[in-house]
């Protein structure tokens, strides 16, 4: 498994937004995001950081096409937004992220930036 400065060396390379992690079946994980993933392009849109990545994960309530860097390839997934089977309680959902450490940058690096990067 590659370590997480190696993954934002790639994404840094690529022009992308890396993805530490995905929570346990949400719509990502389904759709096989994963840790080490590179996001580049959200609905059509590049993006670079975690504030461009939610404006373009809006502008489409139902799905989302995410084109994906991994590994040596480049592809492209559609996103169910809409999985009847994803209800996540908000405190819920806050508390498996942060257990699981995936909120840990965007928590711990309060530099100001908006580069913070998670997905």
């Amino acid at each position: 498994m590659l370590s997480r400065e190696e993954v934002e060396k790639i994404a840094e390379v690529l022009d992308g937004m890396p993805v530490w992690g995905c929570i346990p079946g949400s719509p990502a994980q389904k759709a096989g995001i994963q840790y080490g993933d590179v996001l580049l392009r959200v609905n059509g849109c590049r993006v670079k950081c975690f504030k461009e990545y939610a404006a373009a994960q809006k502008l489409d309530s139902r799905k989302m096409t995410a084109q994906v860097a991994r590994e040596d390839e480049i592809f492209e997934v559609e996103i169910n937004l809409k999985d009847p089977e994803w209800r996540p309680e908000p405190e819920e959902t806050f508390k498996k992220i942060a257990d699981k450490g995936y909120m840990a940058r965007l928590l711990g690096d309060d530099s100001g930036s908006d580069d913070k990067r998670i997905t």
